[in-house]
């Protein structure tokens, strides 16, 4: 479990052991006498709360800058704490960073270390344990939870005996397989499993931001992946590097469950934005019909019928493609 180790003196100061720089005094001797070895550990870690406001009844107010403890969690740790069901012995930790936030469910695993905190400041040796790292534990962009992890081993007479033998079961608890949703696990106060909840497909060099939900972004371009086709890479587009942004909010809704990759398509999922530079975009209107739409300044479109105004209406006069940027939804 060690990452690393930290060498300090009684006095709390780091010993660089590079060899001598100068001849070796008896400061030095009685120095490397009181020398030290501390192991920097990072071990993983079952989540069993965590604070998101409040209301929460570890919630402390009286303390300075209370608000920092949000997103602070209670944990389990898989070696250190094993099989500890009384949560009363167990730690909290708090997040890594915070700027960019992605706070664990309860039973998803993460990662454990012991910093420096704010009190380092006057005591040298001061610790706070930090989180960080949602396991990968099902491949589900859902969530990841594998309850009772961390017990192993549990007691007989434990309230909990039956659920832990329960998951125990190889697969049992997979987010991506439908048939344990209903059980009274709880990944907190109001998160529901949804087994349909699908990843999107990647391509060479896209850069995707997924959430729970069935929501994404996609920085992408219209690669064209003939193993792998999508919908905004035809085979006129010219430069297959160009550019492409899609913001996606809702899944198709009737996908069946399972974790098979999914590619994006505007006429199916609840809502969406295509910021586009050149590529095709197959979407369907719910009428064709404008009153004061033109693609070219000048000319009257009233009354006609718009069919494809998202191909070829958008090369400009030298045959270059055009940017555009459409928004879907049931309504706007």
């Amino acid at each position: 479990m060690a990452a690393y180790s930290r060498v300090r003196n009684n006095k709390g100061k780091s010993y660089r052991p590079y060899g001598p720089q100068a001849p070796i005094t008896q400061n030095d001797v009685d120095f490397q006498q009181n020398l030290k070895v501390e192991d920097i550990q990072t071990e993983p870690a079952e989540v069993i709360d965590i604070v998101l406001n409040p209301s929460h009844p570890n919630y402390d107010a009286s303390i300075p800058d209370p608000e920092e403890q949000i997103g602070t969690i209670q944990v389990r740790r898989l070696f250190s704490d094993a099989n500890v069901e009384d949560v009363e012995n167990l730690s909290w930790a708090v997040p890594l960073t915070r700027n960019f936030k992605q706070y664990p469910l309860i039973h998803e695993i993460v990662l454990i270390t012991s910093y420096c905190d704010k009190s380092s400041v006057d005591v040298a040796d001061s610790t706070q344990m930090y989180y960080h790292d949602i396991l990968n534990m099902w491949g589900s962009i859902h969530h990841n939870s594998l309850p009772f992890l961390s017990i192993p081993d549990p007691n007989p007479d434990s309230a909990q005996a039956d659920k832990i033998a329960e998951y125990k079961e190889v697969g049992f608890g997979n987010p991506n397989i439908a048939g344990d949703e209903g059980s009274d696990i709880e990944y907190g106060r109001t998160f529901k499993e949804q087994p349909r909840i699908r990843p999107i497909q990647p391509y060479e060099g896209d850069i995707t931001v997924e959430g729970r939900f069935g929501h994404s972004i996609r920085f992408g371009s219209a690669v064209q992946d003939p193993d792998v086709p999508n919908l905004w890479s035809d085979p006129s587009t010219n430069d297959p590097a160009e550019p492409l942004i899609i913001i996606r909010n809702g899944q198709d809704q009737d996908l069946e469950d399972g974790g098979e990759h999914v590619i994006e398509d505007p006429d199916t999922e609840a809502g969406s934005i295509w910021m586009t530079k050149g590529q095709t975009i197959p979407l369907t209107f719910g009428s064709t019909k404008y009153d004061a739409l033109s693609f070219e300044a000048g000319e009257n479109t009233v009354g006609e019928d718009l069919t494809a105004p998202t191909t070829d209406d958008l090369i400009d006069e030298e045959g270059e493609r055009q940017e555009q940027i459409l928004l879907t939804s049931n309504r706007l």
